[in-house]
């Protein structure tokens, strides 16, 4: 049975029950604990079996639905099929086994992608010389011209919506933004999605095409690490399995796969 999620109690059993996989779901974990009873563009859902024990999370973040359970080879199709026709997302993300079974199945108007997750716990995030800078609103506009050059952004978000998003994260202090500047023109930018108790989740790394392949990619990422360095939370990021330049950088200082995410995009 899918219930809406109302209540604290019911944050804090879904947060149990996803336990120490929150980094291979770091989307869902991370809107559930800023969002987890709900928000003007978020809703929870829990599905519990018989006995009331939950087997599964939903979370509708705009028009993007994420998944979760700890049983990606057993739980019932059906159940997640007639939430996809119900909630009729443009995104569905799940993890790699259950993105896997989802694929067989599918409306074929989605089409499949995999995503990349990293961690950082092996990043020497020594100090640089390079300055990083607070970002302003119109430097998030920068950012989003030149995100929207990109078809890992465009197939995915409106420029309006994926605006309204990025503002709403700066307005919520839900996120960092990193930037380089030469002069008034954006060199790299990188960003956090989220920030909450266990994890760091980093976004959208960006460089500038008139600055690319000079190094400051891994610059601004190391930069960032060092300034969000905390005991006892993890750093994470995803990466379009098709970026190649944004996975040889993270590669290049120490970064490592611990596992891959499925999205699906509707055509």
């Amino acid at each position: 049975m899918i219930c809406l999620c109302q209540s604290d109690e019911t944050v804090k059993e879904i947060l149990d029950y996803i336990g120490d996989d929150f980094k291979t779901v770091p989307y869902l974990y991370a809107d559930v604990v800023k969002y987890g009873t709900g928000a003007p563009n978020v809703r929870t859902w829990v599905d519990r079996a018989p006995d009331g024990a939950l087997q599964g999370v939903y979370l509708l973040y705009y028009d993007c639905l994420h998944f979760f359970t700890r049983d990606d080879d057993g739980y019932p199709m059906e159940t997640l099929l007639n939430a996809v026709e119900f909630l009729n997302p443009k995104v569905i993300m799940t993890r790699r086994n259950m993105g896997m079974r989802l694929e067989d199945i599918l409306s074929p108007q989605y089409v499949p992608e995999k995503i990349c997750v990293f961690d950082f716990e092996r990043v020497e995030a020594e100090e640089c010389e390079s300055v990083c800078e607070a970002a302003s609103r119109d430097d998030i506009r920068k950012m989003i011209d030149i995100m929207m050059t990109e078809d890992i952004y465009t197939s995915v978000y409106k420029r309006e919506t994926l605006e309204k998003q990025m503002m709403e994260r700066y307005d919520d202090h839900f996120s960092h933004y990193f930037l380089m500047k030469d002069g008034e023109n954006l060199v790299a930018a990188y960003t956090t999605f989220a920030e909450v108790p266990r994890m760091i989740l980093f976004g959208s790394l960006i460089v500038n095409p008139a600055y690319r392949g000079k190094g400051y990619a891994g610059v601004i990422i190391k930069r960032a690490c060092r300034a969000l360095a905390k005991e006892g939370v993890t750093k994470v990021t995803s990466i379009d399995a098709k970026n190649a330049a944004s996975l040889r950088a993270h590669k290049k200082i120490g970064a490592f796969p611990i596992g891959t995410l499925y999205k699906f995009v509707r055509k």
